[in-house]
């Protein structure tokens, strides 16, 4: 999952068109929906901290 955030950020930096700033947007709702299922899943809160 690290290695996928990486990626994703170099290609959003390599993107300053309207498609770039796309896939950042879904990228963005993608891990804030992934958040948001952890933290309904009751996740203890030092697995969030390693995440970000």
């Amino acid at each position: 999952m690290v290695v996928n955030l990486v990626v994703a950020l170099k290609l959003r930096s390599s993107y300053d068109t309207q498609y770039g700033m796309i896939i950042g947007q879904i990228i963005g709702q993608t891990l804030r929906v992934l958040l948001e299922r952890r933290f309904r899943e009751n996740i203890q809160p030092s697995f969030f901290i390693r995440i970000i």
